[in-house]
């Protein structure tokens, strides 16, 4: 071979190999061909309208035991008294937390039969009781906290600008006022162990 043959070939290979790469770096790639890391990152989903749907029947049931931060388990008695007890092996703290969407959710008692309610038009008003008939009272909005723990407002206490009215447990055992109880204390902290 002749040094100019030689020369010509390497020639006629390089400009080959030039124009075959551009010509692919213009093709546009299909989506489906590219593999995950080159692929472009996804966009975040809307949020699902059926999840802040309220259904008219619990969607999901779960059993359990309602522990507040302070260390008491919440029970619903045989005559609808709502209280607080260390005794994690009562009857009466077993419950069934109802979920009507992702936030929305009613206790029953399942021993008992009653309903965890918070009175709020009577006289009563801000006293936790235990109710046999469904209505807005017996339903909470779950929130969780930054720490990993629920706080339990109720459905039909007002909003207000300081942000009071949840259910809370206080150290003594005994239920905080729903006017003074905010989500950012111990009291008003819940954790639901499920059986």
């Amino acid at each position: 071979m002749t040094p100019k043959l030689l020369l010509k070939i390497v020639c006629l290979y390089f400009v080959l190999s030039c124009t075959s790469s551009s010509i692919v770096q213009g093709i546009p790639v299909n989506a489906s061909s590219r593999s995950p890391r080159d692929q472009q990152p996804r966009r975040l989903r809307k949020s699902n309208p059926d999840l802040n749907r309220v259904f008219t029947h619990p969607t999901i049931t779960i059993d359990g035991q309602l522990l507040s931060r302070t260390g008491y388990f919440l029970e619903i008695l045989q005559n609808g008294t709502i209280q607080a007890t260390l005794n994690n092996s009562s009857i009466y703290t077993k419950l069934e937390m109802q979920s009507y969407n992702r936030t929305l959710k009613r206790f029953k008692g399942i021993h008992s039969e009653y309903f965890l309610a918070c009175e709020i038009r009577n006289r009563r008003r801000g006293i936790f009781i235990g109710v046999r008939s469904l209505s807005t009272n017996s339903l909470f909005i779950e929130h969780m906290e930054e720490n990993g723990y629920t706080t339990y407002r109720p459905l039909d206490f007002p909003t207000n600008n300081n942000n009071t009215g949840h259910l809370a447990i206080k150290v003594n055992g005994k239920f905080r006022r729903i006017e003074r109880s905010t989500p950012g204390m111990h009291a008003s902290q819940f954790t639901f162990l499920n059986h």
